[in-house]
């Protein structure tokens, strides 16, 4: 019964390490996609800042 709690604890704490990596790869993950993504914008539109549009 001690083993199975110790076991189930440790389980918990391995899953909790993992969910909290993925979420932190996930925010780094959206932040360089915007950072790509507001680049890519703005180089598309950068031809029409000269002419006043």
């Amino acid at each position: 019964m001690k083993s199975e709690k110790k076991h189930d604890t440790k389980l918990m704490s391995i899953i909790s390490v993992l969910l909290g990596a993925a979420a932190i790869a996930t925010t780094v993950a959206y932040f360089i996609y915007r950072l790509y993504s507001e680049k890519a914008y703005n180089e598309k539109w950068q031809d029409y800042n000269d002419c006043g549009i």
